[in-house]
């Protein structure tokens, strides 16, 4: 039972998680910056594209790291 619960709690801290309320601001103030809102954009797409590939290589050596204690 417990574990449901957990596993409950888990996506919403997920979905919590990946709220970014700050998305617009930063736009804008890069826009500022850049005198333009298709480069803002594209600055902050790129900042989540590529945060988004480096974590990826993190999972798999933490993954491997606990696999190779097991054995």
């Amino acid at each position: 039972m417990k574990s449901n619960w957990n596993i409950k709690l888990y996506g919403l801290f997920n979905v919590v998680q990946s709220l970014d309320f700050l998305a617009p601001i930063r736009i804008v103030y890069f826009q500022h910056v850049t005198n333009s809102y298709s480069q803002a954009a594209s600055l902050i797409s790129i900042v989540w594209i590529s945060s988004a590939i480096f974590e990826v290589p993190t999972g798999i050596f933490r993954i491997l790291s606990v696999v190779k204690k097991q054995w």
